[in-house]
């Protein structure tokens, strides 16, 4: 009885030490990197996704990056806005829903490029690597979610920056509590599966 308690005290004890080390592996490693830079040398921008709703309208989080994007669209020269989302079926359509958004706010369909098939923040990065020309990109999302975002780009390869939407809309704890758990998913899919 000693043994197994201690046995699984250990393991408890080793997941949460792994936890605590993802999340400060993926912090410190890009603590010098999240910086609001001279964002007129990056082109691209990379508006990541969050929830839209049966109706088509974007949840609050992703009209927030969404928006955030609309703001500068006018001032700096850019070449293309990825609208990264995952469009499952025709009842649940992320990126097309993006698109008719900033179609709506007068932006050129020919500056818009959708990633529909995303389904992770890897797998988006992986994607604007593989089709985008210039791997110069600013990404757009929340501040609770940047760290995580630039860590799975710049291991992607992309030369990536941050613009971040404020954080007013509900549920910002939630968010920033899932992340501790985002954290280490990213940091297997770098280190482990993404290697192996």
């Amino acid at each position: 009885m000693y043994r197994s308690t201690k046995a699984i005290l250990f393991f408890i004890l080793s997941i949460l030490a792994f936890i605590i080390f993802c999340n400060v592996r993926i912090i410190a490693w890009n603590w010098n990197r999240v910086i609001q830079p001279s964002y007129e040398w990056y082109t691209q921008w990379l508006v990541l996704w969050a929830s839209v709703y049966k109706d088509g309208r974007l949840s609050p989080a992703l009209r927030q990056r969404v928006d955030a994007s609309l703001d500068a669209y006018n001032t700096w020269m850019i070449w293309k806005i990825v609208l990264s989302g995952y469009d499952k079926d025709d009842s649940y359509l992320e990126a097309m829903s993006m698109w008719e958004y900033v179609l709506s706010k007068s932006v050129k369909e020919e500056d818009i490029f959708l990633d529909r098939d995303w389904y992770d923040t890897l797998a988006s990065m992986q994607w604007v690597f593989d089709f985008i020309d210039d791997p110069k990109i600013i990404i757009f999302t929340q501040r609770y979610h940047l760290r995580r975002s630039i860590f799975l780009a710049r291991q992607s390869g992309l030369d990536a920056v941050w613009y971040s939407s404020q954080d007013t809309f509900s549920m910002t704890d939630f968010w920033t509590f899932r992340e501790i758990f985002a954290r280490v998913k990213a940091f297997i899919e770098v280190y482990f599966w993404v290697l192996m």
